[in-house]
């Protein structure tokens, strides 16, 4: 016998997956073809410190995974909101546009072309399918 409980929580899992999903990989800019907040980034990576930018981006992080961990354990109608998630998805996105110009010009963008090449190659082999 199916645990009622563990099918909701299945459930809300893969909405919130689906959620995130939705995010294509040009969402990951901060702002589309916008000069004004690519300047703001900038200027985050050329005046804080290394140790600032690293501890905020940790701060995000962490506060992500806990509305999301929120969402997964209380459900989508006692704990975290679409727009928590979204507010705290923008917050890492900023984030990581910061640690992106600190490590290097490609540098990020390499790593994930080559990752989801191998995705890919999972994809086209009929492997780990629900699970990638």
């Amino acid at each position: 016998m199916r645990d009622p409980l563990l099918d909701t929580i299945s459930n809300e899992l893969h909405h919130t997956r689906k959620l995130l999903n939705e995010l294509t990989m040009d969402s990951w800019k901060v702002v589309q073809e916008n000069t004004e907040n690519e300047a703001i980034i900038q200027k985050m990576a050329d005046t804080n410190s290394w140790e600032y930018n690293i501890d905020k981006t940790i701060e995000e992080l962490f506060e992500l995974g806990e509305v999301l961990m929120k969402r997964k354990l209380k459900g989508k109608e006692y704990g975290a909101s679409n727009q928590e998630i979204i507010d705290e998805a923008g917050d890492v996105q900023i984030r990581l546009n910061v640690l992106k110009l600190l490590l290097g010009p490609g540098a990020v963008d390499n790593r994930i072309n080559a990752k989801l090449e191998k995705f890919k190659g999972f994809y086209e082999q009929g492997l780990y399918i629900g699970r990638i």
